[in-house]
This record gives structure tokens, C-alpha cells and sequence, in this order.
């Protein structure tokens, strides 16, 4: 059994009739209509000589058109060809260009004024350029200094801000800034020698007391300055790094928390099934495929009970953080769904043949946990910490470890408990 079960655009093309217009070269229309055709005014509606004729309706002519076109083409066939291909091609650039030749003359000023085609494409170049620079610098890159430095112009506003750099670096890192000039200031000595005669010193001045007094703070603050220039340092973290550290640190203890509510829950559901489980057992000789097919049963159906019925009714306890009110629930959990979900695993694999009736004893007892044995480095203690005394901010402290009965608590003492 577990150990716990309580816890969009499509692109159209353009019209096959429009694009066989649309070429520079078009011979002369050589189909005839089955019929003759009619004047183009018989039956027709009076047309007004001013209003606009349409020639292109949806990427296709009009009617008025192909009658035009056609009566143009018996006269001359090649003129018809270039009004239809001009015709259409019109109506592609009014496609194109909605603006018309105003659009396309402050299109031409705007390339012109970038350049032309080699300026947009050197402009494009600066951008790569000034983008991989700023992907430099976020991510802390030394290259984004060899970009600064990549013209003279560059070294001398590097130069210049250089300064106004380091006060800031003292500013936002001052254990960062201390190493930095410690080191600076320790190899400056040591080039020079003054460490070396600082020890000759000391040999001129030994017997002279008041004078070592003086050559000892001297050599303390360079002992000082070399010990705080091999000072490991680490940025400070941003304020986002610091809430996902703090974050972190709730998750992993409200999971040691539920840990350890778990195991001692699952201490009484432990025993309350071991008491069921020879209840049931009695009187039956139950195989070893039996046995493990029991309980897996009974493990899915506690488990649907649990979710179906106590499961929110536990996490608002625990939301809560009324431990004893999460262990009174989970407590009567053990008393009736265990009971329960375990005779009906066995009346499902062993059916007509019950167990004893509800109630009777049977003189069996939980077996007793052996003596734990204790890991190297860690105290038995006689039972499981309280949860204000463990360390949640060491990683030891782990789900695994605490479920395996092991922890570290805020003293520094590492402990064992037997589960």
C-alpha cells in the first residue's frame, strides 16, 4: 500500500483570367461565340453617358467591358490586347498601391533617404549589430567591452565613463569593488617589493618595541588586503532572483510540511490496515497473487475515495496550517474509508468466501519497527523533529531525505528518527 493515500491569414491567388492578361505580350482573342452577338444596347437599360463605367469587377471584367474589348478586337486586335493587359494591370497596382502615385513617390523619398538598396542593407547591418551588443550585455558577456572598445572614438568614451563605472560598481557591489582594488593594490606591492621589505623590515626593527607596533599594523593591513583581494564574491541578486529564492524556499517547506503530516498519518492508516487486513485474512489461505492483487484494489479504491470525498476538505486544513485539525480528519479517514476500501478489495478477489464479521478481535497486533539503523554522522533521536526546528534552507533537507527519516535541523545537528 502507499505510504500515504490522504495527501490567421490565407493568401488567395490572383484570378487565372487576371493573370493571363497580366504579361507584356497577348495574342489577339481567336475563340467565336456559338451565337452571334447582340448589339450591346438592345434591351439594355439607358446608360449615363457620365457616371464611370466599371471595367473590373473582383479580378474579372465586366460585362460593358468584354463588349468593349470585343467590338475593339474586330477592329483591331492587337489594340484590344494592350487596353486589356493595361487595363489589368492598373488594376493590380491600385491593389498594390491603394495610395496610388502619392504612395509611391513617398515610398521612393523614404528608400532614397535610407539610402537605397546598399544604405537599408548597411542599416540592417547595424542593427545585428547593435543587437547582439545588447544581448552581450544582459547576459554579462566580456565581448559586449570588446564591442565599446571596437573604434577610437569607443575608447575614449570608454575612457571617460570609466569613473563614473567604478563609483557605481562600489555603489551596487561593494564587496565586489573591495576585491577588485584589493587585488589591484596586492599586485602593485608585490611588483614593487614591498612585501619582501616589510619582512627585511622587521628584522632591523625587532628589538625595538615601539617600532613593531607601527611595522604591525603595517603588515596587518597588507595581510588584510591579501586575504580580501582572494575573497570570493558573487553579484547581488536582483530583486526578481531574491522573490524566486524566497519562493523556492516556501515550496520546499510547505513540502517537508506535507511530508510530515503524511508520515504521521500514515503511522495510524498503517496500523489500522494491518488490524483489517488479519481480520479479513482469517480463515483464508490467500496466495501471494491474491495478496498483491488485494492490494492494489484496495489502494485504487481508497485513493478514489479519498479524492472524491476529503481530499479538498485536507488542503483546507493545510492551507490553513491547523495541523490538528488536518490530523483529526485524516484520522477518521483511517477509521472508516480503510475499512472499508480493503473488504471490498477482498470480496472482489476472493468472493464467498467473508472474512470474520466487523467487530470481532483477533488478538493480532501491528508488528513492531525494528531498530533503525543509524546513518554515520547522524543522532537517533526518539522521535520525529517539529517542523519549527528543522533547516528548510539547507539542501539536505529534501522530500527523500525527510521521508527516509533524516534531517537537519536549525542547531546543525543532523538527526535519524525510526519511521
Amino acid at each position: 500500500m502507499p505510504e500515504d493515500a490522504v495527501m490567421d491569414a490565407v493568401d488567395i491567388a490572383p484570378d487565372a483570367e487576371l493573370e493571363s492578361t497580366a504579361t507584356d505580350t497577348e495574342q489577339p482573342d481567336t475563340e467565336q461565340p456559338d451565337q452571334p452577338s447582340e448589339p450591346a444596347d438592345r434591351g439594355a437599360a439607358p446608360v449615363d453617358a457620365k457616371a464611370p463605367v466599371a471595367l473590373v469587377e473582383n479580378g474579372k471584367p465586366t460585362e460593358a467591358f468584354k463588349q468593349a474589348l470585343e467590338k475593339l478586337r474586330s477592329e483591331n486586335p492587337e489594340m484590344a490586347a494592350k487596353v486589356r493587359h493595361a487595363v489589368f494591370k492598373s488594376e493590380e497596382m491600385a491593389r498594390e498601391l491603394p495610395g496610388g502615385l502619392k504612395e509611391l513617390r513617398q515610398l521612393r523619398e523614404t528608400v532614397e533617404t535610407l539610402g537605397g538598396d546598399v544604405g537599408i542593407q548597411e542599416v540592417q547591418s547595424e542593427l545585428r549589430g547593435w543587437h547582439e551588443f545588447d544581448e552581450q550585455f544582459s547576459n554579462g558577456d566580456p565581448k559586449a567591452i570588446e564591442f565599446m572598445l571596437s573604434d577610437p572614438q569607443g575608447q575614449q568614451s570608454f575612457l571617460k565613463l570609466m569613473p563614473t563605472a567604478l563609483a557605481k560598481f562600489s555603489e551596487l557591489h561593494p564587496d565586489g569593488y573591495g576585491q577588485y582594488m584589493a587585488s589591484v593594490f596586492v599586485g602593485d606591492m608585490a611588483q614593487n617589493g614591498i612585501t619582501l621589505a616589510l619582512d627585511r623590515l622587521q628584522d632591523f626593527i625587532a628589538d625595538n618595541p615601539k617600532a613593531m607596533d607601527q611595522w604591525n599594523k603595517l603588515a596587518g593591513y597588507v595581510n588584510r588586503l591579501g586575504q580580501l583581494s582572494q575573497k570570493k564574491v558573487e553579484p547581488p541578486k536582483s530583486e526578481a532572483q531574491q522573490q524566486k529564492g524566497a519562493s523556492d524556499i516556501e515550496q520546499r517547506e510547505a513540502q517537508l510540511t506535507r511530508t510530515e503530516w503524511k508520515n504521521e498519518t500514515a503511522n495510524e492508516q498503517r496500523q489500522v490496515f494491518q488490524s483489517e487486513w488479519a481480520r479479513n485474512a482469517a480463515g483464508r489461505k490467500i496466495t501471494e497473487a491474491q495478496s498483491a492483487a488485494i492490494k492494489e484494489l484496495f489502494e485504487s479504491r481508497l485513493n478514489k475515495a479519498i479524492q472524491a470525498k476529503h481530499a479538498s476538505v485536507l488542503e483546507r486544513y493545510f492551507n490553513a496550517k491547523d495541523k490538528n485539525g488536518f490530523m483529526r480528519y485524516a484520522s477518521s479517514i483511517s477509521k472508516t474509508e480503510v475499512p472499508r476500501a480493503l473488504k471490498a478489495a477482498f470480496d472482489a478477489v476472493m468472493p464467498g468466501r467473508p472474512g470474520p464479521k466487523p467487530g470481532t478481535a483477533n488478538g493480532v497486533k501491528p508488528p513492531v519497527n525494528g531498530a533503525l539503523k543509524v546513518t554515520p554522522g547522524f543522532t537517533q533521536i526518539a522521535k520525529q523533529p517539529a517542523t519549527q526546528d528543522i533547516d528548510y534552507r539547507h539542501q539536505f533537507n529534501t522530500p527523500a531525505n525527510f521521508q527516509a527519516g533524516k534531517a537537519i535541523l536549525k542547531d546543525g545537528r543532523k538527526v535519524t528518527w525510526a519511521k
